[in-house]
């Protein structure tokens, strides 16, 4: 090989492998949609305590998926008419498909959607799933276990899925 043919190569990799670093870093919309809480197969009332926990939960997945450098937080403005439109009594935290199209009416590339499960008032866990817009596929889900229906293990629990998706150091 001449010199000039492996400076030719050298440079075409580098520029592939350059390529292919900004595909990784290609910053993405996303909606995150309201967590919400699920108590077996069961519809349960939600108590006024844990309404705040679930918003506040959304509210800090929101603040650090904007804080991000490799996220972009779409406005959710039109969140609520959209999951009227689109959800037509299902429980949306059941309908892929339906978080999938308000994601993507949203302007996002990704949707999360937040959920806790509530076994009873010692046994809880958080989940985070993630999906992309057009095709409806999960990208990843992470869950983390808490102990306690308390605003702290919350809190924690939270903190713990926000470091899993590198949001938070």
């Amino acid at each position: 090989m001449t010199v000039h043919f492996r400076h030719l190569l050298l440079v075409a990799v580098l520029l592939g492998f350059a390529g292919l670093l900004h595909a990784a870093e290609e910053v993405k919309r996303v909606a995150v949609l309201d967590a919400v809480i699920i108590h077996g197969s069961e519809r349960m009332p939600i108590s006024p305590e844990e309404q705040q926990r679930l918003n506040d939960y959304t509210s800090a997945l929101r603040a650090a998926l904007d804080a991000s450098d490799r996220y972009v937080l779409v406005d959710h403005g039109e969140l609520d008419a959209l999951i009227e439109q689109h959800v037509a009594g299902q429980r949306l935290e059941n309908c892929r498909r339906c978080q999938a199209r308000i994601g993507r009416e949203l302007g996002a590339d990704q949707v999360f959607m937040p959920r806790v499960f509530k076994v009873s008032e010692l046994i809880l866990s958080m989940e985070l799933e993630i999906m992309d817009t057009e095709s409806g596929e999960g990208l990843a889900r992470d869950t983390v276990r808490i102990a306690g229906n308390t605003d702290e293990s919350w809190r924690r629990g939270a903190l713990s899925l926000s470091r899993s998706r590198g949001l938070v150091e």
